[in-house]
């Protein structure tokens, strides 16, 4: 029985890791209030001479291909007012990694959900040790979520440091060729999603991803505390 609460609790803390962090990156990424925000705050429009109306229509494109609702990257608009395809063979190119870099991101938000399932579905099965489940459950997710939340503090206070260092490492490991180094003078994606973006973005998964780690982390504690065996016995 040790066993099975032992891997019911890890599939639990994985889960519930998984479908928190890739959660929050959905929630963030695919909000079009946020991302026309941070269009606005960063004056991109003015940037590439593009209108606030055929700027948010590109990006919506954009955000269409990455969640698998479009086939492709051709896109039409108006840049300087002149009507042009928004992106050469190179931005399309590496959007092609980075849709499968995304594809792999809800597949892990996918798997999040399937552990959780198999947890509770374990919990539900075992009912003579409900508590024990629960509990052990309750202890690893407080021991993953405590070593995540370790973790994501160092990269938030390297990035902090030098975030154009960590924006080039994440790429140098997800990314296997150098078409991601793109020109600003001739590629609009680059000047479409200037590095403050990304730093804007980041943390706010970040500030997301927190969140939901805290309130796991709060309810697991109580969880522990109130099924801990001395309370059993008083």
């Amino acid at each position: 029985m040790k066993v099975v609460r032992i891997l019911t609790g890890a599939l639990m803390a994985v889960g519930l890791l998984l479908f928190c962090f890739f959660g929050s990156f959905k929630v963030v990424v695919f909000n079009r209030r946020y991302i026309n925000g941070e269009m606005d705050k960063l004056n991109i429009a003015e940037r590439v001479s593009m209108t606030p109306e055929n700027l948010a229509e590109v990006f919506d494109e954009v955000l269409n291909y990455l969640e698998g609702k479009r086939a492709d990257l051709v896109i039409s608009t108006r840049v300087d007012g002149v009507e042009r395809e928004a992106f050469n063979d190179r931005e399309k190119a590496h959007m092609v990694d980075v849709l499968k870099l995304f594809e792999t991101g809800f597949s892990l938000w996918y798997a999040g959900i399937g552990c959780l399932v198999l947890a509770l579905g374990a919990v539900l099965v075992c009912r003579g040790h409900r508590r024990e489940m629960i509990r052990a459950c309750a202890k690893s997710t407080l021991f993953v979520f405590a070593g995540f939340l370790l973790l994501a503090a160092v990269l938030a206070i390297l990035m902090a440091v030098n975030f154009d260092r960590c924006f080039t490492v994440f790429h140098q490991l997800f990314f296997n060729n150098d078409l991601w180094l793109l020109d600003p003078r001739t590629d609009l994606m680059i000047n479409m999603l200037p590095e403050q973006f990304f730093f804007d973005t980041a943390f706010t998964i970040g500030a997301a991803a927190l969140g939901s780690c805290l309130l796991c982390l709060g309810a697991s504690a109580v969880l522990v505390w109130r099924l801990s065996d001395k309370r059993k016995r008083n």
